[in-house]
């Protein structure tokens, strides 16, 4: 479990409230649906989507 809430807030961003909660709701429905059709890989599709994100936008999703 401490490893989905580091990947929420690292994807929300440090120090954000509203960027963790985008985060928390990301994750969620990620994990959800990528652990309904494939279950096995729920937890390295959040590793990829935080990767992927981090890539994008290094400070995370928050709006600074």
């Amino acid at each position: 479990m401490m490893i989905v809430v580091f990947i929420v807030v690292i994807i929300g961003g440090l120090g954000s409230i509203e960027g963790t909660l985008l985060g928390a709701i990301i994750v969620g429905l990620t994990a959800n649906y990528i652990g309904y059709l494939a279950p096995k890989l729920a937890l390295a599709s959040n590793m990829i989507l935080m990767m992927a994100i981090l890539m994008w936008r290094p400070s995370g999703c928050a709006r600074r």
